[in-house]
């Protein structure tokens, strides 16, 4: 990440926030500012917002997803 991103992230990271949650926010936010600029959103932001968005229920899960779960 470069040093702005990094700066951004432990600015918005708070002792009692939930971190997760917070990096998914900043990686929404991200993806819109792309995609409002026609832009694709790039891979790390894509990979951000894959690795922390909420699971409700684990019927329709990739197997992948259930092995990270289980790992």
């Amino acid at each position: 990440m470069a040093d702005e991103d990094l700066d951004m992230l432990y600015e918005a990271l708070a002792a009692d926030a939930d971190p997760a949650a917070i990096v998914h926010r900043l990686a929404e936010e991200a993806a819109v500012e792309y995609r409002t600029q026609n832009r694709i959103p790039p891979d790390h932001v894509q990979a951000a917002l894959d690795a922390t968005r909420e699971v409700k229920s684990i019927d329709n899960l990739a197997p992948s997803k259930l092995r990270q779960i289980v790992d």
